[in-house]
């Protein structure tokens, strides 16, 4: 059940990679983000791909490690703004391909 404050985990991809690659991401973070004018914490999972390819019935022992990005916060003038999804996105690919790359 859905209380105020309660923290909610989406994963913006959509699905999982075929090929271990930050794929596209779907603007439904976004637009929960804006009409709960929620900030974002954006995290990479290493080494997933490695751990459970697609196709792969159970989990392969590998190494993961988790890396944690600021949280993206935003004005209210973006959460209302017709542009505030695309800003959201915008902002929130980049960091997830720093992330992915490591920076």
């Amino acid at each position: 059940m859905y209380q105020e404050g309660s923290d909610v985990l989406i994963f913006p991809e959509g699905g999982r990679t075929l090929d271990g690659k930050l794929q596209p991401l779907e603007a439904g973070v976004a637009v929960i983000a804006a009409r709960e004018k929620a900030p974002i914490l954006p995290v990479f999972i290493h080494g997933a791909f490695k751990a459970m390819p697609p196709g792969s019935v159970f989990v392969r022992p590998t190494k993961l490690s988790i890396t944690f990005g600021k949280p993206l916060r935003f004005s209210d003038e973006v959460y209302k703004s017709k542009e505030g999804r695309n800003i959201i996105m915008a902002e929130l690919d980049k960091t997830m391909r720093e992330l992915e790359a490591g920076e």
